[in-house]
Parts: C-alpha cells; structure tokens; sequence
C-alpha cells in the first residue's frame, strides 16, 4: 500500500517509504490507494496500519485516565487506611457493654475490595500505551474503552448515591470517621467517575480497518484527512463510524450535517458515504458467504444476527423503562397526596427517578429503532443484491417468460433472445425488487413489535390489574371485544386496498396508453374519448375510495373509542358495583388513564403487525420461488464466481495456441434447444388458442355472406413443438468475416444465441474465446491487432437493447474513453448527423425516462457498442434489413468491411445478403434449424454468380459496389458540429446552439402558496354550506373546574358525557377530512386530465412519459390518500400542544415562562429539521427509480450484458445504485432519531421542572394528576407536529407538480360552438395557402417565409424539402400543432383557423413514416373504443390487404394478421413498417376521413413494400387530396406536381417531368447529386395537373 506524495504546498521532495507510514507535518492529508484480491492477498504490518485516527489524541486521553484513575486509586487507598487506623484505635482503647459497638467490618473492607477492580482498570490503562499485535486491530484504548465505560458508568451510580446519602439524608452525627473526611472523599471520588465517565463516553471510535481495505476497483479511491475524517470515492465517510458511545446514543454525530443543511439545501452529493458493513457491496458478499443449502429465512437471519439480537435486547430494556414511567408517577403522586407518610426527599426521588428513566427510555428505544433501520438497510441490500445477481445468471427462459414460445429467428429468442422479454413478466420480476423486498425490510424494522406489543399489554394488565382490581377485567370485557372487530374490518379493509389497487392500476393503463400514444390521439382527434373513457375508470376508483375511507372510519372509531370506553366501564365498575372511591385527589384515576394510553398503541398495532406478517410471508414466499428457480448459468456476479468454466485455467488459456485461443465453432453434430416452457404456460397457451378457434367459428356463423369470412387463427408450430438447431462441424474464420443467412425462423439468430450460450446444449459442443475470459485473462491483447483483447466478445441482438442513460454511455458500456477511437466509431456507423440532430448531442439521455429516438438510431446505438468494444469477435444478428439500403450500403462501406472491424472475426447473419458477401470469407446457409450449404472463400463467388437470378429485383441493387444515395434529407446542406474539433471534445458531443446555462430559478415559496391555496379551495368546496366542525378534543380539561357537591355517579356521567363527545367530535372530523380529500383530489384529477389532454404537442416533447405519469400515479395518490390524513394529524397535534400547555398553564402559571426557553429549543430543533428531513425525503424519492428502471433494463438486455460478460460491472452499477437510496433513506431516518431523542431530552426537562414545581408548591393531587398526565402527552404531540409539518410540506409538492400541468397554456378548443364546418366538409379537399410564415424554435427563425400554393382537388402533391424544416412547419400547421405568425390556411374555402382542433383533425388524416400504432390488439387499433363491429374491421382489412386470404394461414407471414385480437408488440414492432402504415389507412377508412391525406414514405421499407403501399393509396385515395412527404427522390414521378422548399421559401411547384427538364431546377440539381437523374430520362412525363 503506498501513500502519495504530501500536497500542503511545500516544494521539497519526499522521501517517504512506500511501505513505511511517517506522517509528519508536512503530509497533512494522504492519499492512497490497493487493490483487493482473494487469491493474491499479503499482509504488510507497515502498510497495512492506517492512519485512521491520531496518535496523539488518543495519547492525551490514556495519559489523563491514567492520571484519574491514580488519584482515585490513592483516594480509596487514603480512605482504607484511614478507617483500617480508625477501626484499630477503637479496638485498642477497648470498650464497655454500656459503650456503643466499634466500627463494623464490612466498613472497613469495603474500600479495600473497591481497590481490585480500579486495579485492573489501571492494567488497563497501562496496556494501552502498547501496539497490538495483529496490525489490523484497533488501537489498545479503542479495545478497553467498553470496560472502561460500563465499570466507571457503575462506579458513578455509586458514587451519585453515596454522596445523596451523606449530603442530604445521613445529617445525624454518625460517621464512621471526621464527616468532613467521608463527605470530601464522596465529593472527590463523584467527580474523578464522572471525568473519567465523560472522557470515556466522549472518545471517538476508531475506523474500522475494513473500511480503508475495502478497495476492489482502481478508480475508487480513499482519502485520509489531517482531522481524521476519511472520504471514499469524493465522499466524507459517515462520521458513525468513528462516533464516540455518547455522540452514537445522542445522534450527535450528525449535528455537523444537519447543520450544513439548516444553512444550505442538502443536495446527493453532500451525503456521507455509508459505514462499511451497510454498503450493499459488503451486505452481498457476507450474504453470499452463508451456507446455500440453507432456506432464505435462515440465510437472512444468519446475515444479521447482530441486528437482531441487539434490537432484541433494547426493545426489552426500551419496555421495562417504559413501564417504570407509570410505577414511579404513581409513587410521586402518593407523595404528593400524602406527603406525611414519605420522608420528605421521597418525592424530588421520585422526580428523579422518572426524569432518568424518561431519558434512558428514549435513548434504548431509539437505538432500537436504529438498529431496526440498520437491519432494513442489510436486508434490503442483500435481497435486492441477490436477486440482480440471480437475475443475470438465469437461463433464457424461466417460468414467467415461458409464455413467449420460441420459433426459429423472431419469436421471441430469435430477434435478441432474453433481450425481449414480455413487459407483464419484467413487471413482476421488478416488483420482486420494489414490493417483495421492501415489504420484508420494513417487517423487519419493527420487528420488535411482535415480542415488545405482548410483553406491554402483559406488564399494563397485570399493572391495572393492581390498581383497579377486578373493575379492570370489565374493561377487559369490552377490549376483548373490540379487538375481533377491529380484525374483522382490518381484513375488509385488506380486500378493499386490493379492489382499489385494480381499480388503480386499470386507470393508470387508460392514463399510460393515452400518453404513450399522444400523437397518435393529436392528429385522430381522439381526446375526448380518452378523457370520458379515463373519466369512467377514475369514478370507479372513487367507489372503491369510497368504500376504503368508510372502513378506515369505522376502524378509527374503534380505535379511538375503545380505550375511552375500556376507561369509563372500568372506571363505572369501580365506583358503581365496588363502591370504592374515585375522586381527582387520589392516584388511582390518573395512573390509569396514563396505562389506558399506553395500551393503545400495542393493542391496535397487533393486528396491523399480523398483516404485515401475512404480506411478508407472502413476499418471501416470491422470492424463495425465484431464488429457486430458473435454468441458472454461470455468471460474473460476485468476486466468488468467475467468468468461466472451471475446466480452463488462466495460464492455461493464456499459452494456448493462437487458433484455439480465437476459435469460434461447432463441433461436430452440436444440437441445441430452446429450454421448454413449464407445464402452466403451455396449458395457458393452448387455452388462449382454443379460446381464438371459438371466436373464428362464431364469426363465421354471425357474418355476411357479403365478405368471404375470416381466417381461422393459426397454430403457431411452436406450440407443438421446440425449435431445434442441429449443426454440422463449423469452424468460422478468424478475424474475417462470416455470413450466417437463410429465410425468416430458419434459425440464424439461433445459432448466434448457441454460440452465446442461451440456448441449451444437447449434444456436441461449441468454441468461443469468451469461454476463457476472466479478470485475469480480460486484458490480454490478440497476437495480430493489438488494439482488441483477444477473449472479449461482442453481439448486436436483433432488437436493440440500451439502458437509461446517455447515447454515449451507451457505446462505451463500461469500456474506458479512447477520443480518436469514439470519433471514428461515431463516423463508421453514420452517428454524427443523428446525433447532431439530439438537443444534447450524444449527452442526450435515452431510455425509458429520457429522450425517445427512432428504431434506426437504437440499431445503430448498438452497433456502435460492439465497434468501439475491444472485443476481438463480433456477432451481428439480422439488423440491416431494418435499415434502408443506402444506410446498409453505407455501414458496410464504412463499418463491416473495414475500419474498427477489420481483423477481427465478424460473423454476421442476414436474411439479405448485400455487398459485404463479397468480404466474407464463409457462407452458412440455414434451413428449418439445419445448415443447407456452407461455402467457403472459392465458393462464394461461385454461389453468388449461380443464385445471381434468384435474388429479388428489390436485393440486386445491393450487390453493386456503388449505390446512389437519394435520401432528400441528406441531399440538403446541414450544418454538422461534430466535424469541428473543437466542438468535439471528451466533455460533450453537443451542438453549440444548446451551450448555455437555464438562469430561470422558480420561485418555490410562491409556488408552494398556490398549492396551499388550491387545495385549500378546492376542498373547501365540499363544504359550502357547513360550519367548521370542533378539531380541538381536549373536553377534559374541564373536570377540575367541577364543584365538588357532586356524587360519584355524576363524576362518572360527566366523564363518560365528555367521552362520547370526544369520540363524536373525532368522528365528525374523520368524516370532514375524508369528504373534503375526496372532493379536493377528483378536481384536481379532472383539472389535471384535462390539462394533458388539451396540451399542444410540444409539451410532450418536453416532459417525458414518465414524468407525466408520475402526476397522475405518484402525485394522484398522494393526494388522494395521504394529504387530507396528514394535515388532520398535523390540527390534531397543534390543537393537542396547546390543549396540553393551557391546561398545564393554568394549574402551574410558572410553566408558561419554561413553555418560553423549551419552545425556543424546539423551535431550533424543528427548523434545523425540517430544512434538513425536506431535503433527505427527495432525494430518498428520487434515488429509488433509478434502481427499478436499471433492473428492468437489465430485464431487457440479459443477452447483450452476457455477451459482453459485463455482469461484474452491471453488479457493481447495481451496488452504487443501493447505496445511493439507502444513504439518503438511512440519513433520513437517524435524522429522525436525531430529532426523537432530543424532542424527547427537552420534554424529560419539562417533565422534571413540572413535578419539582409541583412538589415545591404543594399542589393538590388531583391538579397534579392532570398536570402529569398531560406531560406525558406533550412530547408525543411535540414530536409528530414536527414530523407531520414536514411530511404536509412534502405531500404540497405533489399539488405543486399538478399545478404545473394544469396551469399550462392549452391548444385551441376542440369544438367552437357556432364556428363548426358542414357535415360533409371537406367535399373536395381543394387546398389554398396565402402567405404563410411560421416560427417553430424559440430564436424566432422563420422556417416558411411568406409561402402560398394551391392544391386542387385530388391532386397528388410531393413535397421537398429540409428535415425537420419546411415539411414539418407544413405538417404543424395543417393539423393546427402550430399557429402561423400570418397568412391562413383554407380546406375547401373554410378557414382551419376559425374552427376548433377536433373538427379539424377529425376530417382529415396523418399517416407517419413509422406507422403510429398502439400496444395492445389489431382490434384496439383499429376500433380503441369499440365503434365498429367485426365485419367492419375485417372490411377494413381487406381493403388494405392485410387480410389473410388462405383459410389457414402461416405463422411465419408477419405481414398478414389472421385475427382481430392478435397481440401487438410494443407500438406494433412485430409488423414491418409498411404493415404498420397500411394498418393505419385501414384504420382512416374506418373513419371515412380521407378526403385530404397527409403521408409520409417510410424510412427503412424496401421498394417492394413501398410498392405494396403506394398500391393501396391509388386504390383507396384516388379521390383524395394526398400531400406526400417522399423519404427518396426516385419516388416523386409518382406525383402530379412537387413543392420544393429551401431556405424557408416555396421555390418550385410544378410536375416533376417539367421540374427536371428545367436545367435551373432545384430538384434537378438534387437529383443530379444523387446520381439518379437517368433513371428518369426514359420516363415520360406524366399528364400536368393546373397549376397554382
């Protein structure tokens, strides 16, 4: 281990020893850093001793115990001698009978046997200034200072009681010895406990050796500060770790934090690094170590035996303290009762008494309460740790993915293999994760509640049971009572939650598809529908709120009346039937209430702990399942596990011959298959089947005979039986290319997955240089290009997988920057010009809560991964023919056939083959899982020149060396940043426009007023015409004031009156609450739906989906739920703190001057945490998505991660994604601590001043009885408005969001009443445009200038021009998603401007380049609110020749849909983009709204899809107005005239034969670029339509 050189600013050398640790002045802070390495671990003495704390400091302490405990040693030394002496001067002098007995003995050897102990404290001492001798152990002082404190914290108790006795009980002239002698050395001896007490209790701990050693990874780093504070990886350590006894029990440790909050917002990066056994690395590798044979629930107690056996032993010490409050008021109100009957320190004993257990009560339970934390924090780590590990070492199929059966190349497995796993069954997995674990580490947090709960009812009956006698059993009765009702509404309530969970999650559904499909819902004018559609599910959960709020009534009632009335019968009973007295002066009533209020709590918490168990059990349950199950692989997870097989030593794979080392291949007669799903999933799939059989058969029995009927549904092959992949001897040549190819599901993307190891292995064996990887052996460099590491692996999956994160974390995947390496890579696989379009360039964030991007460029994101990789082999499935063919053209001019890939072994399948045959070196051809041909380098010539007039007109372009590049988009000048050096730098790939820095600050405080001030509004609304209920419940008060002429069965009525209107006036406020919280939250719902339905688009550009739908499931919930609850909490406490201090007040007016200095206190102490627990709540929220969102993008690229082996990595990412939750959620809850413990000091003090007044005063005991009583109340209420203000600070935020959303600018109003257009209109579509200037950026650039055109009726009209640019600004303003600064816009002579959005969107239709469509059915596409009917759609269909037209069709034709309720993929990924658009014509024939069509060619369809479409427009829209937006130039011959933008200005509008015949023509010139103006010299010219 080495240390840096010192960095004070001095300019001398060092000189200092690497492994020799010399701190001198000069090093002030030291850095250092090591590596950690189970197999290669050495332990230096002189390196491994860290500086951890200083010597010096701990020299000061020992010299000043070790000069302490001598005086004390000589002072009982001075008092043995001196009453050894006394003692013989007696016996020597002799004495009489008549004389008084000598000194006894045991006086005289008492401080003799005091002496042996202090002895061995001085051995102690003395050890102390030794080294040890293990170097890793803590210092000498640090071992000894628990004895030195529990010894001296004895000897102070002693020493307290021995000088009470002889100042102030022992007055009597009865001294052993001179009584100034005896009082002096109790004087001395009390203070030399207490210093040494005081320097013990105050020691700081020292560091833990582990947490300096811990050091896995070369970037983390550890850094020593001169003060002793040690900062890990930038972060101070948390001071807990080195916290002295007193600073641990007190929470002080964290005044430093707190403080630096109060003063400034804490943000993530202020929070202390957490100590080392609560860092979810460290909580993994101890949880792995358990034995595995064992169950989950052992394994998990094994882990945290210390956490539970030390929440154990102080939540037993918590209760007795607890209890001993009780005993002692009782004690200190019979003195005050009868004070002639105690000695008269009695009561300032008792005082005392309950004044110190009061402290020792609050400093146990909130070490319990802590280590009930620290155990959730383990557990939550280890489980969670556990899971990922087991996730990435799962088979690719399990129980939940079974559903998914696999055939050949795409279902499922074939088109990225685990990459694509079902979304329902990612949701579970991920609730295993955000529910499952979090439901058992909160169980484990209270714990304590199973054993503490009937231990306190136990000690409070039997202690009632003292004090009332029998008259407690009739309150018994009525408990016992209570207690099943309060179960049997516990378990409706349960059934309630879960009916309005479903109720929840189907609106959240409605609410997610509406904002996922938002474009899709703009341009069909649909949000109408989906509003009253959301708004019928919303009053379905209002039911199911309903009926929630009315048992949480009736249960708060019984909870809140319960005790009153176990109080009053028990009371009645006493007096009535027993006739006993009950009067305020004797102490029986008050101590009882006092234990009526204590059993509250356990009695209705048992029954909600029994719940938590039942929902923990069944947590468990989950997880043991899934621990258990799963084809499990081997997997880089833990430092435990390697990379590889165990049959290949590194050395060994290391000095292997070069061809083994590279060797990718299968042995001979290799079988592989898929795993095969559980019996349960297939049984569902043959259900689902029969189930579509039966519907086909009914719609062939109810349809018109009009329309040939519909295609039965197909049985998918794979539902009878697995896909099998058998191969022959295959040896792919290293560092070459490699074709793998054949027909859709013959199974290429299988055979990349067999080499990958996904699919399971049945016979022979298969070679890849990964099979050797290790951490040993990850760096070893190949023998012929030394820029790649010869055991890496790269794969691109079919179906692109990225996680959430930036564009460039995404291709770097945890390699490390290499500048001119990215540039290229980015240049190979045509990035820079997608990019450049990106707001933030490759810092774009991607993902689910980030920027969406197209299909094209998530491939070539991918693709991009495996270039930039040092992986010296690359598997490319089937990805280019989702590409156009100039882009596949183009990555493999640039990509495939040199650059990065070259010399390294590229095996690439294809379904067709383009110019990259040409390069490779081997020819696999597949058929139905078996290989049909295999070519080698002489042979493919051959092959290509036979099989020439076999490939597709469509194919034969691409095995041209050349192919002309007519993209319109690319033929326009662009200005790209990404070829200035200087923009492109390691900081960002960004474009200079969006350089700048956002000043505007919102103005929170106003902000949060606006929220106050709307739900107080809207809630108030409820209540128009009702008066204010009573919030105060404190009628008690008023019993003192009684006069005394009344009997016992009017004490009894008046208390029992009082209570009935306690409970009443709870009642009614519970009703109030939930009342006006329902009618607060469906406004703010309404006034939210509405929001987001009447947003314009660009809003959904800026905000992305999850953040919309976090208003209306996180915010939404908040509001309903929790807000009204907790702002009635919050009255109750404020109401409950000045009921308790006016009643105290008025018995004891000093006790308002004391109300003065404690509320100045709490007053300090609230601020400090509620600035401080606003900030940590936060980011505890939003640390926790993080970890969710990166599990479930785990979920979807388990082959990809695999592939890459970067299981160790996507570990480590996972561990620093738990400790940044649990480093804010633990900061938060010792924050909580923090203020319990000193809420609870400050009310201990009140406590103590209140019964001392009360003593010095002479109170009546029923007065003081009141006073006490309600004492014990003032700290709970103190405690929870400090708690409660903050937590209602944080649930306004959510109010504040929606408010955000709501107070937005809408679009134009849907419907203008008066201004509507015919029924009919548009008749013709006849199109005319007059001067129209539109601005769609915030810098004011015009993007049409002053453009005007008419398009007749019918016509058919390209249009050219800039991405992004002039179509766009078109397109906006047809559909009205953007006002223009002047001109207008007229539709067979209406104006769009003067009529509202949805008559005009609802006329007329958008058909995308990418096929806007929906997760869900053909059926939820077609007809989402079921307008149409069966023969309709399949009408609709047909039209579109999406239809099958075979009675049977095959499963393998993706393009034919064979039933109405086949399930689409996410936004119908499964269909080609074609079939997504002809499904969307079929859709707008439905509709009949195709008079004017807008329709943009699609990007990557082929020439013959786009064929197919262009057909089915000059069929069905040969009477429509169309305007076209061509993707190619070669395209636009189609189209009676062209429109051709630039610079913003309409430049040429005319036929496009006349276009290129004009040699001044743009659109000439940009064919002549693109090398396509012959192919339209043989064509003749179309007939013109008018001109404009």
């Amino acid at each position: 281990m080495k240390f840096a050189s010192p960095f004070c600013g001095c300019a001398r050398d060092s000189d200092l020893d690497p492994h020799t640790v010399n701190l001198d002045p000069c090093t002030r802070e030291t850095r250092f850093r090591t590596w950690r390495s189970s197999r290669y671990r050495t332990y230096d003495p002189h390196s491994l001793r860290l500086p951890t704390s200083k010597d010096a400091h701990l020299l000061r302490r020992s010299l000043i115990l070790l000069v302490l405990i001598l005086l004390e040693i000589s002072s009982w030394a001075f008092l043995f001698a001196w009453r050894l002496e006394s003692a013989i001067l007696e016996r020597g002098q002799g004495s009489s009978d008549d004389k008084k007995c000598g000194t006894p003995l045991y006086q005289v050897v008492d401080p003799g046997l005091a002496l042996i102990p202090r002895l061995y404290m001085l051995i102690l001492v003395i050890k102390s200034f030794t080294t040890p001798a293990d170097p890793v152990s803590p210092a000498r002082f640090t071992l000894y200072n628990p004895h030195y404190l529990v010894f001296y914290t004895l000897a102070s108790i002693s020493a307290i009681v021995r000088s009470f006795s002889y100042f102030v009980t022992n007055l009597e002239d009865s001294w052993i010895i001179s009584s100034t002698t005896e009082k002096s050395f109790a004087a001395i001896d009390l203070v030399i406990c207490l210093a040494v007490w005081i320097l013990c209790a105050t020691t700081p701990g020292e560091l833990d050796q582990g947490e300096l050693l811990d050091i896995d990874d070369a970037d983390e780093g550890i850094l020593v500060l001169h003060d002793g504070r040690v900062v890990r990886s930038g972060r101070i350590l948390s001071l807990e770790a080195s916290a002295s006894p007193l600073s641990s029990v007190t929470f002080s440790w964290m005044n430093s934090l707190l403080y630096s909050g109060y003063k400034k917002a804490l943000g993530a990066d202020q929070l202390w690094a957490l100590p080392f056994r609560q860092r979810a690395k460290e909580n993994y590798r101890h949880f792995r170590n358990m034995a595995r044979s064992k169950s989950l629930i052992v394994r998990i107690y094994q882990s945290n035996q210390k956490s539970i056996h030390l929440q154990f032993i102080t939540a037993i010490a918590a209760v007795a303290f607890h209890y001993a409050n009780p005993f002692f008021l009782h004690r200190l109100l019979s003195y005050i009762q009868a004070p002639d009957e105690f000695p008269r320190e009695s009561g300032y004993l008792y005082c005392v008494a309950i004044f110190v257990c009061n402290i020792i009560s609050t400093l146990i339970a909130s070490q319990t309460l802590l280590w009930g934390r620290r155990w959730h924090v383990t557990m939550n780590n280890m489980l969670n740790s556990e899971i990922y590990a087991h996730t990435l070492r799962l088979g690719r199929i399990d129980d939940e993915t079974a559903s998914s059966t696999r055939v050949g190349d795409d279902q499922g497995c074939g088109s990225g293999g685990a990459d694509n796993m079902d979304e329902n069954a990612a949701s579970r997995r991920a609730s295993l994760m955000s529910e499952d674990t979090e439901r058992l580490a909160e169980l484990a947090s209270y714990l304590h509640i199973f054993y503490t709960c009937p231990l306190e009812i136990i000690t409070g009956v039997v202690f009632l049971y003292y004090l009332l006698g029998k008259a407690f059993l009739a309150g018994l009765v009525v408990m016992a009572f209570a207690l099943p009702s309060t179960h049997y509404i516990s378990r409706k309530l349960v059934h309630v939650q879960k009916q309005l969970t479903e109720a929840k999650s189907w609106r959240i559904r409605l609410v997610k598809e509406l904002v996922s499909n938002i474009r899709a819902t703009k341009f069909l004018a649909w949000e109408r529908k989906w509003e009253q559609v959301i708004t019928n599910a919303r009053d379905d959960e209002l039911v199911k709120l309903i009926k929630l709020y009315t048992q949480n009534t009736i249960l708060s009632l019984i909870w809140f009346a319960t005790p009153v009335f176990v109080t009053s019968i028990s009371f009645a009973w006493y007096t009535l039937v027993e006739q006993k007295r009950l009067d305020p002066r004797q102490v029986t009533a008050f101590v009882s209430i006092v234990l009526f209020g204590m059993l509250r709590d356990p009695l209705n918490v048992m029954p909600q702990a029994v719940m938590a168990y039942n929902d923990a059990k069944v947590s468990l349950r989950h997880i043991n399942a899934f621990l258990n199950t799963g084809d499990k692989r081997d997997s880089d997870t833990d430092s435990s596990n390697s990379y590889h097989d165990d049959e290949y030593d590194d050395e060994d794979a290391i000095h292997r011959p070069y061809d083994e080392r590279v060797k990718v291949a299968f042995d001979d007669n290799s079988v592989f298959q898929w795993p095969s799903p559980p019996q349960d999933a297939a049984a569902h799939q043959q259900q689902h089947l029969q189930q579509r059989l039966d519907k086909y058969h009914d719609n062939m029995r109810v349809e018109s005979e009009s329309i040939p009927p519909p295609p039965p549904p197909a049985v998918p092959a794979a539902a009878t039986s697995l896909f099998t992949l058998s191969l022959p001897r295959l040896s792919f040549p290293p560092g070459r290319l490699s074709i793998v190819t054949g027909r859709h599901g013959s199974g290429k993307s299988s055979m990349l997955s067999a080499l990958l190891g996904e699919m399971t292995l049945i016979s022979g064996k298969m070679h890849l240089p990964s099979q050797f990887l290790s951490p040993y052996t990850s760096l070893v460099k190949d023998d012929i290009n030394q820029a790649v590491y010869v055991f890496k692996v790269a794969y691109v999956p079919q179906t692109p997988w990225y996680q959430y994160g930036t564009v460039r974390d995404n291709i770097l995947f945890f390699e490390t920057w290499d500048d001119g390496r990215y540039r290229e890579t980015l240049h190979q696989c045509d990035l820079l010009r997608d990019l450049s379009l990106l707001e933030n360039g490759d810092l774009t964030l991607i993902g689910e809560r980030g920027t969406s991007i197209s299909e094209t460029l998530k491939l070539k994101i991918s693709l991009a991964r495996a270039v930039y990789s040092r992986s010296k082999t690359v598997l490319i499935d089937d990805i280019f023919a989702r590409f156009d063919k100039h882009t596949a053209a183009l990555l493999h001019e640039k990509c495939i056939s040199g650059g990065l890939l070259r010399a390294r072994t590229v095996i690439l399948a294809a379904t067709q083959l383009g110019a990259w045959i040409r390069d490779a070196r081997l020819l696999v051809r597949l058929e139905d899982g078996k290989v049909c041909s295999v070519e080698t380098e002489d042979g493919i010539v051959d092959w290509i020149e036979a099989n020439q007039m076999r490939i597709t007109t469509a194919e034969a372009p691409l095995l041209d060396d050349t192919v002309n590049d007519d993209r319109i988009e690319t033929l326009f000048e662009n200005d790209n940043n990404f070829a200035d050096d200087e923009l492109f730098d390691e900081g960002s790939v960004m474009r200079e426009s969006i350089r700048y820095t956002d000043d505007g600050i919102r103005d929170e405080t106003k902000s949060r007023e606006i929220a106050y001030a709307t739900y107080i509004s809207v809630w108030s609304t409820a209540y128009e015409h009702v008066g204010l209920p009573m919030w105060s419940s404190t009628p008690s008060e008023d019993t003192m004031f009684l006069p005394e002429s009344l009997s016992t069965k009017h004490y009894v009525v008046i208390y029992l009156t009082l209570c009935l209107i306690t409970v009443a006036c709870n009642f009614i406020r519970t009703v109030v609450q939930y009342r006006g919280s329902l009618r607060a939250s469906n406004g703010l719902f309404h006034s939210l739906l509405r929001a987001i339905c009447r947003a314009p688009l660009q809003f959904f550009d800026a905000n992305t989906h999850g953040q919309i739908m976090s208003r209306f499931s996180k915010d939404m919930e908040t509001v309903d739920s929790s807000i009204g609850w907790h702002v009635n909490f919050l009255l109750q406490t404020i109401f409950g703190v000045l009921g308790v201090v006016i009643t105290i007040g008025v018995i004891l007016p000093e006790f308002y001057i004391v109300c003065i200095v404690a509320g100045l206190c709490y007053f300090y102490i609230g601020s400090v945490y509620i600035r401080a627990s606003r900030e940590l709540k936060k980011l505890n929220a939003a640390s926790r998505p993080p970890i969710y969102s990166f599990y479930t993008d785990t979920l979807a690229g388990l082959a990809t991660i695999r592939a890459y082996r970067e299981e160790r990595a996507m570990m480590k990412k996972m561990f620093q994604l738990l400790d940044d939750n649990m480093r804010a959620f633990y900061t938060l809850w010792t924050t909580n601590r923090w203020l319990f413990v000193r809420v609870e000091l400050v009310g201990a003090f009140l406590s103590f001043f209140i019964g001392i007044l009360l003593i010095y005063k002479s109170t009546n005991a029923g007065l003081a009885g009141i006073a006490l009583t309600f004492a014990t109340s003032l700290l709970e209420y103190i405690y929870w408005l400090m708690r409660q203000s903050t937590t209602v600070d944080m649930h306004f935020e959510a109010i504040e969001r929606i408010n955000e959303y709501v107070d937005m600018t809408p679009e134009p109003p849907g419907i203008v009443e008066g201004s509507r257009p015919p029924a009919a209109w548009p008749t013709s579509a006849g199109v005319h445009a007059r001067d129209l200037t539109v601005v769609l950026n915030l810098d004011g650039e015009h993007v049409l200038k002053h453009v005007s055109f008419n398009i007749q009726p019918c016509e058919k009209v390209a249009v050219i021009g800039r991405a992004g640019g002039e179509k766009s600004a078109l397109i906006a303003c047809l559909f009205r998603f953007v006002e223009p600064m002047c001109g207008s816009i007229k539709i067979d002579g209406v104006n769009i401007a003067w009529i509202g959005v949805e008559d005009l969107r609802s006329r007329i239709t958008y058909i995308s380049k990418e096929g806007m469509l929906i997760s869900g059915t053909v059926r939820s596409n077609l007809d989402p609110f079921g307008e149409y009917d069966d023969y309709e759609l399949w009408q609709a269909l047909q039209r579109v020749r999406l239809a099958s037209p075979s009675p049977v069709p095959s499963a393998k034709d993706g393009s034919v849909i064979y039933d109405l309720d086949m399930e689409m993929s996410k936004e119908g990924a499964q269909l080609a983009v074609a079939d997504r658009q002809l499904l969307c014509i079929a859709r707008a024939l439905l509709r009949d709204c195709t008079k004017f069509v807008v329709y943009e060619e699609a990007e990557s369809s082929s020439t013959g899809e786009q064929d197919k479409v262009h057909a089915v427009i000059q069929d069905e829209f040969e009477e429509s107005t169309v305007l076209v937006i061509p993707h190619r130039l070669h395209t636009v011959n189609r189209y009676d005239r062209v429109m051709v933008f630039d610079q913003g200005a309409l430049v040429e509008y005319d036929p496009p034969m006349d276009l290129l015949n004009n040699s001044q023509s743009l659109l000439r010139s940009l064919m002549e670029r693109a090398g396509v103006l012959d192919t339209f010299s043989s064509l003749s010219s179309p007939s013109p339509s008018p001109s404009t």
